[in-house]
């Protein structure tokens, strides 16, 4: 290979005399003289005569300088297209390959001394260094990787971490040199109001949650928080209604677009299994898209609780401890369903479909998302001029119920203070205890049914919800098996009565749409009741037909 093709390979920085003398203490008097005179660009490998401590300290203390590789949570991981990977034995040697002649070990001569001659490095070598001491001893630690500049505190002042690896909070590596401009406030709110402005939300507590979802990225990579911060759920009320859309606007203010998750099955291979492996990348964000089904996983309940760390299992490697202090997590549905636990570590948010004619508007660039991208660092620059406003004024936390008050607290402030918007969590328990349960779920896609079939107003027993149910077709939560016509009407009747258990007024909401009950004396059969169900919108029950004195009640 010609040596003016190879990676260039900074000098190494020896240290003093006393930690070199720990490493060569042992050798050979003359193999030491000759790796302590080696100038620094050789990488020797290890052998009979060199240790593995020594080789690995040459080796990582390159590639620490040269910024190609990382330590995280004990694990090395090497920088890919602009990712962390966690290194094999065949991407190191792969490495090396790359510095040619300059990889070396000691041997001895046929006359008798010793030199330093190229050598390709074994698998068995690669495998062995990457499990040194050595590793984590020199290699920087890396707690998150950055498209963008990061606001952090420093002496209880913020600091914009441009690009370079900054050692603050674990280890921030940013990779995007764009610098936000400073963004006057009233400016600032104007712009990142209008980005919500082509998105129909179902109430606006709603649109107070999307605002959140926003500025929170910037909080949470900076560390400015302390304790557990929600998972932003997008919910629509079906599909295209923007939801994977909101997402990735959100994710194009910090140059980023991850790859989302899908929902797999437990084992190799799980959904479990792929956090993790984002998780061991230092991403800042960790995404699942378009879920479906009851999500049921303790594993990523205990993540977004943890106080610090947590154990990821990851493809041939075991289970390592890694920090999710500057991780964002999000979801999309169009009906989530999860545990009650897990709901309530949600910031539910739900987008309600525009009609047919309506669209996201233009700009010079394209759509929504092609602008964000083309003005990424200003946008940034917006939503830095929020959080410069907020911290200015001592970062305050509004008082809450919610058990992750220094997160639901400061964004409460934040959108009610910078954007005078409604309060944050105004409705969202509805959403959270419809979200953790199955029926209530189940009665959300009936709602969405009723409404999608015209049906507003009507009065529907349980056999014409059950029907309905058939036409769409919905599933019955926990029915495991087929049934009759009278068993499936008889089921329905059993999902509506637990709907109902605790509803005040035999009324329900869910999300925009009212379900009444509405119960008469059976005057056929003494002592029963007959039952039929009202969906309606708005502000005002519609009368019920032949139910007339409803509506006075």
């Amino acid at each position: 290979m010609n040596a003016a093709v190879l990676p260039e390979i900074p000098t190494l920085q020896t240290g003093s005399e006393a930690d070199d003398a720990d490493y060569v203490g042992g050798m050979e008097p003359d193999v030491r003289a000759l790796v302590q005179a080696a100038t620094g660009c050789e990488i020797i490998l290890p052998n009979d005569w060199v240790p593995f401590p020594y080789s690995a300290r040459r080796l990582f203390r390159l590639l620490a300088e040269r910024r190609e590789a990382f330590i995280r949570d004990g694990v090395v991981l090497e920088l890919k297209a602009g990712r962390l990977e966690p290194m094999t034995a065949g991407s190191l040697r792969s490495r090396l390959d790359g510095y040619g002649r300059r990889v070396v070990a000691v041997k001895t001569l046929h006359h008798g001394g010793f030199a330093l001659l190229p050598k390709r490095c074994s698998r068995d070598n690669a495998e062995a260094l990457l499990l040194t001491l050595e590793a984590s001893k020199f290699l920087p630690p890396i707690a998150m990787v950055s498209k963008t500049p990061v606001l952090v505190e420093r002496d209880g002042a913020l600091v914009t971490l441009g690009a370079g690896y900054h050692p603050d909070g674990g280890g921030i590596l940013v990779q995007g040199d764009a610098q936000p401009p400073i963004v006057e406030i009233d400016e600032a709110t104007r712009e990142l109001l209008a980005l919500l402005d082509d998105f129909k939300f179902a109430t606006p507590p709603d649109k107070s949650r999307a605002m959140a979802a926003l500025i929170g990225p910037a909080i949470r990579s900076g560390g400015l928080l302390p304790g557990h911060a929600l998972m932003t759920c997008v919910e629509a009320d079906s599909s295209q209604a923007g939801k994977g859309y909101f997402l990735r606007v959100q994710q194009a203010i910090y140059a980023e677009a991850p790859i989302p998750l899908g929902r797999r099955n437990g084992g190799v291979g799980s959904l479990d299994e792929d956090v993790g492996a984002q998780l061991l990348r230092a991403a800042l964000f960790v995404t699942f898209d378009n879920v479906r089904g009851r999500i049921d996983s303790q594993h990523l309940e205990a993540i977004l609780t943890a106080d610090d760390q947590v154990s990821v299992r990851v493809p041939y490697q075991p289970s390592v401890l890694v920090s999710i202090r500057r991780t964002v997590f999000s979801i999309t549905s169009n009906g989530i369903e999860a545990t009650l636990d897990l709901a309530n570590r949600l910031m539910i948010f739900r987008l309600l479909k525009h009609r047919p004619a309506a669209g996201f508007k233009k700009f010079p660039e394209g759509g929504l998302l092609e602008h964000v991208r083309a003005k990424q660092a200003y946008y940034l620059g917006c939503v830095h001029a929020v959080i410069r406003e907020w911290h200015e004024a001592g970062a305050p936390r509004l008082e809450t119920e919610h058990t992750f008050r220094e997160w639901v607290g400061a964004l409460d402030w934040i959108v009610q203070g910078i954007f005078d918007l409604p309060p944050l969590l105004d409705g969202h328990q509805e959403a959270v205890e419809r979200a953790g349960s199955p029926a209530l779920g189940w009665l959300r896609a009936v709602a969405l049914a009723v409404v999608k079939t015209h049906r507003l107003g009507e009065l529907l027993s349980a056999s014409a919800i059950a029907e309905l149910c058939a036409e769409e077709p919905i599933e019955l939560p926990g029915c495991r098996s087929e049934l009759t016509e009278e068993e499936r009407r008889q089921y329905v009747g059993k999902l509506l009565g637990k709907c109902y258990a605790d509803a005040y007024d035999n009324e329900i909401l869910i999300d925009t749409v009212h379900v009444t009950r509405h119960e008469h004396p059976d005057p056929l059969r003494t002592g029963r009741v007959i039952r039929r169900y009202q969906f309606w919108v708005g502000d005002t029950r519609p009368v019920a037909p032949g139910w007339e004195e409803d509506a006075n009640e």
